[in-house]
């Protein structure tokens, strides 16, 4: 009985150890085929939720390189000019005068991006800090419009999970009533992946 409890203990210790030799590595650091899936937010003055997932290959010293694809989806506010017919003129039934009021509405935003996404993670220990850089283009549902990004970030990785930051640089179109316009913007962008 006693050798049946010294062997559960030697077990238990080299599954322990392996786990613990497994969570010292990085998941950024294994060489090969390497995805994630990513929850992020980018903070414009009314927010935009991005779902995207990225597909590509670990090199095993840091690099990554690969592409992917994201949905992105918010409400964003747009004007409206509408006439608005004024009092009569005296002793004459016709409205001559017409009065303007602007009226903001609030529409979906829909986002399809297509990307090419590289990643330098620094080394290879249980959290593992790394930068990665997303250049691509994107589809603007609503608008019907091409646009293109590059988003530069910043992060840190723990096991399974990477936390990140950066800067999302978008030219694409705006709408501003019925006019629609080139526009180049500047957006912090924080995302939460699960590596694969």
């Amino acid at each position: 009985m006693k050798r049946f409890f010294t062997l559960i203990a030697i077990a238990a210790l080299t599954m322990a150890g392996a786990a613990d030799s497994e969570a010292q590595e990085s998941r950024l650091y294994r060489k090969g085929y390497s995805s994630n899936v990513e929850l992020g937010i980018i903070a414009k003055e009314y927010p935009y939720g991005s779902l995207s997932t990225t597909h590509g290959y670990n090199f095993g010293n840091g690099w990554f390189i690969g592409g992917g694809a994201a949905f992105q989806s918010g409400l964003y506010p747009r004007m409206f000019n509408y006439p608005v017919p004024a009092e009569p003129a005296i002793g004459n039934d016709e409205i001559i005068n017409m009065e303007h009021h602007s009226k903001e509405q609030f529409e979906g935003g829909f986002l399809l991006r297509g990307y090419l996404d590289a990643r330098y993670a620094f080394r290879n220990s249980r959290f593992t800090p790394f930068v990665e850089v997303r250049t691509g283009a994107t589809y603007d549902l609503a608008l019907e419009a091409f646009g293109a990004f590059i988003t530069p970030s910043a992060g840190i990785s723990y096991g399974r999970m990477s936390f990140s930051a950066g800067l999302d640089m978008h030219l694409g179109q705006e709408s501003r009533g019925c006019l629609i316009r080139p526009d180049f913007k500047f957006m912090p962008y924080f995302g939460i992946a699960v590596n694969f």
